[in-house]
């Protein structure tokens, strides 16, 4: 059985996009600080949508604005 609380973090970390639920998800994480583990999974996250634009200077773009959080 899943602990809520690494449910929760899951979807609060996700902000419920599909594809980052998934990522967390299929990392089975079975404490909250599992969930994150130093930020490498939303990294790469963003290294898979990026790696389909072609144009590096909007590949730029896109993971700085996504940083800026």
């Amino acid at each position: 059985m899943t602990d809520p609380g690494v449910v929760e973090a899951v979807l609060q970390l996700s902000m419920g996009l599909p594809l980052l639920v998934e990522l967390l998800a299929l990392a089975r994480p079975r404490t909250i600080e599992e969930v994150d583990a130093g930020g490498h999974l939303a990294d790469v996250a963003v290294e898979r949508f990026v790696q389909w634009i072609t144009d590096p200077k909007t590949v730029s773009y896109v993971v700085r604005r996504t940083y800026r959080l």
